[in-house]
């Protein structure tokens, strides 16, 4: 557009990937292909400009290894604490998942809090709030989880 001004200049753009990992709520951490862990392969994508981070993460033969608990799925940076009067910012992204055992009928989202290094996968139960994906969800050694999204850093 023309625009020279040092004010709207980009000084601030990363791409990279990372090794997620897989967290439990209550217990255990599993690193990408070892032994007993909760994943076989799993691998992350993303492209930062200023302070939004715009990703992509795939687990590939998930199962609930040596973790408990609601599954956490590792971010390549911490999310922001939100703005003034915003205290508990929540962003939504998509998520495809296979062999996933949910009981409830209901859309599954990937949600992150202010402040975490990782986000949940949820599904969304009509007036009842939300279930957290977990260990009892994925037990089977078939499952492939997809995530993309964004979040403010």
């Amino acid at each position: 557009n023309g625009d020279t001004a040092t004010a709207n200049a980009l000084d601030d753009y990363e791409e990279g990937t990372w090794t997620v990992q897989l967290t439990g709520s209550s217990s255990g951490t599993s690193n990408d292909g070892t032994s007993g862990t909760g994943f076989d392969t799993a691998s992350g994508v993303y492209t930062k400009v200023g302070n939004t981070c715009y990703f992509t993460m795939h687990l590939a033969n998930v199962h609930d290894g040596d973790v408990g608990g609601d599954l956490r799925f590792s971010l390549p940076f911490t999310a922001s604490n939100g703005q003034s009067s915003t205290t508990n910012l929540r962003m939504v992204g998509a998520c495809a998942m296979s062999g996933v055992d949910y009981t409830q009928v209901g859309q599954a989202n990937m949600y992150i809090e202010s402040g975490d290094a990782f986000c949940r996968i949820a599904e969304t139960i009509d007036n009842t709030g939300l279930d957290w994906l977990n260990t009892n969800n994925v037990d089977n050694d078939a499952n492939d989880i997809f995530m993309s999204g964004f979040f403010f850093v």
